[in-house]
């Protein structure tokens, strides 16, 4: 009697033994589960924060004119509630280099404008470094702009330099096309 006894005992431990390495696989699994979801879960958010950073950025009247600014030379823009004015590649880039801080009109317009949408590209490269939202989901709607601003990469990073957005010049950097445009070395 005693050799069934131990057999049984044995077995029941067999089966525990069996029964815990399963109970542990299978909340290995799940642990692993858990996490994959959950950073679905962040990565969705971050991409739906970024949209939404994007959308404010194009709803904004000032950001929007410097982005067709940048876009295309010579169409006419509200500098006031009853004028409205021609800006030109060359205006924009003369109201941006000015040094004297006197400015015509259509140069304030001119950098209110770029200050809005340098404003942004600040929110987003800080947005970017704390994790908030990744490159990728502003990456491609922001390029041709910065492919833009790279062609005079002069003007624009001066700039930036100057009247510190750094992290708007920092947000251009990310940008191979930049990064390879000639100009500025050194003026970070």
């Amino acid at each position: 009697m005693d050799t069934a006894t131990d057999i049984l005992q044995t077995l029941a431990l067999v089966i525990g033994a069996v029964g815990g390495v399963i109970a542990a696989v299978r909340a290995i699994v799940e642990m692993r589960r858990n996490r994959e979801q959950a950073a679905q879960e962040l990565r969705w958010k971050q991409t739906r924060e970024a949209k939404k950073i994007l959308d404010e950025m194009k709803a904004d009247s000032g950001s929007t004119y410097a982005m067709r600014m940048l876009d295309w030379s010579g169409r006419s823009y509200p500098i006031s509630e009853s004028e409205r004015v021609a800006i030109k590649q060359e205006d924009v880039h003369e109201a941006l280099q000015n040094d004297d801080l006197r400015f015509t009109k259509k140069q304030v317009f001119i950098r209110d404008c770029f200050d809005s949408f340098l404003d942004y590209l600040e929110e987003l490269e800080y947005d970017i470094g704390t994790r908030l939202i990744m490159f990728p989901d502003v990456e491609a709607q922001l390029e041709y702009y910065v492919r833009i601003m790279a062609r005079h990469k002069t003007v624009y990073a001066a700039h930036m330099a100057q009247w510190d957005f750094t992290h708007a010049l920092a947000f251009c950097e990310r940008f191979a096309v930049w990064r390879e445009a000639p100009g500025t070395e050194g003026a970070h």
